[in-house]
């Protein structure tokens, strides 16, 4: 009889993009037509961000999106050509 385990669900990292954080939001580029998932996290310095995962990159963050708070890590599902505006800090 075979001996089976639960692998720990994993990702592969294609692209990573550092934002500075202010209070206006901005567009960014679509994501590939490859990428399905997108991994959002924040550092213990900031208070809250406000994510918005958009059908169009002229799309930016407002106060009424998702919002994430410090030193969180999450994972978004995206469909090709979405695109995820710079987030907003709160």
């Amino acid at each position: 009889m075979a001996i089976s385990f639960d692998k720990q669900p994993s990702s592969r990292v294609i692209r990573n993009t550092n934002f500075v954080l202010t209070t206006t939001s901005q567009s960014t580029s679509a994501v590939s037509a490859q990428t399905y998932q997108a991994r959002i996290a924040t550092s213990s310095t900031v208070t809250a961000v406000f994510v918005r995962v958009s059908d169009g990159a002229a799309n930016a963050s407002t106060g009424t999106d998702y919002l994430l708070g410090g030193n969180v890590v999450d994972y978004v599902t995206v469909s090709p050509g979405q695109g995820l505006p710079r987030p907003l800090l709160n």
